[in-house]
């Protein structure tokens, strides 16, 4: 059963981001599996996802933003206490859209479970300005994935 995405589930989502990039993420028990299964079909053992971040609204982020994009396991109830990888790209003078790249090392995956992304923009403030309106599927037997534009809304 899914839950719908929360302002807090989102503050939450925050925290776990750095928690990752600061390599504090714990790896699954079943990871040998897991990498045995994505190596089956997909030999480099990784995928690379990219995409793009966008919003419709007509408004300019400022300078000293951040994108941060997630991969997450979406076959649980709380998909974000299952944070898999993370990325943060720093906004400087650019506007939507913003590209980003995860690299996905499969010794993490577990078998048969689904995966997504989804991103959130901080102001330079630290606030969530903008967040996932829509979590977007990933397919990790490919070594490489566009995943395309992550449509966000403005955070409330």
């Amino acid at each position: 059963m899914r839950k719908s995405c929360s302002f807090k589930a989102i503050a939450i989502s925050g925290l776990a981001i750095s928690v990752l990039l600061s390599g504090c993420a714990t790896v699954s028990e079943s990871g040998t599996e897991a990498a045995t299964s994505a190596a089956a079909q997909n030999p480099s053992g990784k995928t690379i996802v990219t995409g793009m971040a966008t919003y419709r609204e007509r408004i300019a982020l400022q300078p000293g933003s951040e994108l941060s994009v997630v991969l997450l396991d979406s076959s649980f109830d709380d998909p974000l206490a299952n944070l898999f990888a993370g990325t943060n790209v720093p906004i400087t003078d650019q506007q939507v859209p913003v590209p980003f790249s995860l690299t996905i090392d499969h010794d993490r995956v577990i078998p048969g479970d689904s995966y997504e992304v989804r991103g959130i923009i901080r102001g330079p403030d630290g606030a969530i300005r903008w967040r996932t309106q829509q979590p977007k599927p990933v397919d990790l037997s490919l070594e490489k994935q566009d995943v395309g534009t992550i449509m966000l809304i403005a955070a409330e």
